[in-house]
């Protein structure tokens, strides 16, 4: 009961933990709200134990309530694209019936590399000739 008679209800969150800041972020923020929280992280089959055990310590420490780790097989769906073209690629055959593993094609993948490239070669260039151009005095006034 609260003072005015009423009964109160409590507030409840779930919080999906990955164990990185952002959503230990908003396990601190619901907390702060005065929910009462509930975490949960999803064990998906990869390589990432350290980030449910950073998960695991991060509920301790923000006081949830309880903490699940619920599995998910994404083989049924096929898993990974890169890791199910590799084991396609290293066996010769298809591995679900009916599923056909993507396609990595040699010039899409170089034509990725060389457009990456000549953006990140004219966004790291341009700015900086455009600096070096530039008195010092009359640099630190356009910041």
């Amino acid at each position: 009961m609260t003072p005015s008679g009423s009964s109160a209800q409590s507030k409840r969150a779930i919080v999906l933990l990955s164990g990185g800041l952002d959503s230990a972020t908003v396990l601190a923020m619901a907390g702060a709200r005065g929910f009462e929280c509930y975490a949960l992280s999803v064990h998906y089959g990869q390589r990432h134990s350290a980030e449910l055990e950073a998960a695991r310590r991060i509920a301790a420490l923000l006081g949830a309530r309880d903490h699940r780790v619920m599995g998910v097989d994404l083989a049924g769906i096929g898993g990974s694209a890169l890791f199910m073209y590799l084991i396609q690629a290293a066996t010769g055959g298809q591995l679900i019936p009916g599923f056909d593993p993507p396609k990595l094609v040699p010039w899409s993948a170089a034509l990725a590399l060389i457009s990456l490239s000549l953006c990140g070669i004219f966004a790291g260039l341009y700015p900086a000739s455009k600096a070096a151009a530039l008195e010092p005095v009359e640099a630190l006034r356009r910041e």
